[in-house]
């Protein structure tokens, strides 16, 4: 098998792990509450994706100058970002946050082209708008069945994607001499402690042994594969078929999520939010697509 045949089948299991994430989370999120959860996470998280970057990366520690933004990418890309995601996804459906959190590359694009003054092309402007119109159309139908949504929910599922935004401008001058499993490594141990410390009295007031297998298999599953194996995963499929082919996996984690929730949480959305989440599913396909010629050379996924 040729590496770049092993990168697509690798790209196929993060789809497949990320897609799998929203459900296992939002099961766990019954019996832990969102900071609780993190703080049990990420320690397993980090310590994986740190023998990981140990044996890959010849050159594994920061250098005097990179400390600086590593210490940002990490405040912003966890625990922000993770306060507002797994917040959110206590407060909405699983199904709302998996059409929500894929609308990233969108706000990517509306970022490169505010901030980074790039030119989109009009397929992708075309794109941006039928993504958020989507959104809007997701946002205003409540009928569904299975887990209530909220549009502070909702709302926070939204800053969250922005954040990780933030995290994706930011992250590209340390992708010039860096992998993506480097800077995704060291964000994570900077986030991480702070995770911990902000989750520690949460976890100290669960009765741990009271958990379900389920929990605990989310918690596993969420540490080990969503945040490690799929992290690494991802930076040999950036490596080796580039970030745009790369990033257009991501159209396929909110299918995968969507078919979870509806098989495992039993969640359902009226006709209205399916015209919703078509919509912006089709537009932030749309805008991956044509921006893939010419979109910066960066990872725009995270979970």
């Amino acid at each position: 098998m040729n590496q770049r045949t092993r990168a697509v089948y690798l790209m196929l299991g993060v789809v497949l792990i990320w897609g799998g994430n929203v459900s296992g989370m939002k099961a766990a999120l019954t019996q832990l509450t969102p900071q609780a959860f993190n703080a049990l996470r990420f320690p397993l998280g980090a310590f994986v994706l740190g023998l990981f970057l140990w044996k890959l990366d010849p050159d594994p520690l920061p250098r005097p100058h990179e400390w600086r933004e590593i210490i940002i990418l990490g405040i912003i890309a966890h625990p922000i970002y993770q306060a507002c995601f797994l917040n959110g996804l206590a407060l909405t459906s699983a199904s709302h946050t998996a059409i929500l959190v894929s609308t990233s590359p969108v706000w990517v694009a509306l970022a490169d082209h505010f901030v980074a003054h790039e030119r989109l092309p009009a397929m992708a402007w075309t794109g941006v708008l039928i993504s958020l119109s989507g959104v809007v159309v997701l946002v205003a139908a409540r009928d569904g069945h299975g887990a209530p949504s909220s549009l502070l929910g909702d709302a926070l599922v939204v800053v969250s994607s922005m954040l990780w935004t933030t995290y994706v401008i930011r992250s590209r001058p340390l992708f010039r001499t860096r992998s993506p499993l480097w800077v995704t490594t060291w964000a994570l141990f900077i986030g991480a402690p702070i995770i911990v410390l902000l989750g520690v009295r949460d976890v100290w007031r669960t009765d741990l042994p009271a958990l379900n297998s389920t929990t605990w298999g989310a918690l596993v599953f969420a540490g080990l594969f969503a945040l490690a194996t799929a992290y690494s995963w991802w930076a040999i499929g950036v490596k080796n078929l580039g970030a745009a082919r790369a990033a257009s996996f991501s159209n396929l984690i909110s299918v995968v999520a969507l078919l979870l929730t509806w098989h495992w949480l039993h969640e359902s959305l009226p006709a209205l939010s399916w015209a919703g989440a078509i919509l912006a599913c089709a537009g932030v396909w749309l805008t991956t697509t044509s921006r893939s010629a010419v979109a910066p050379q960066t990872p725009e996924l995270g979970e």
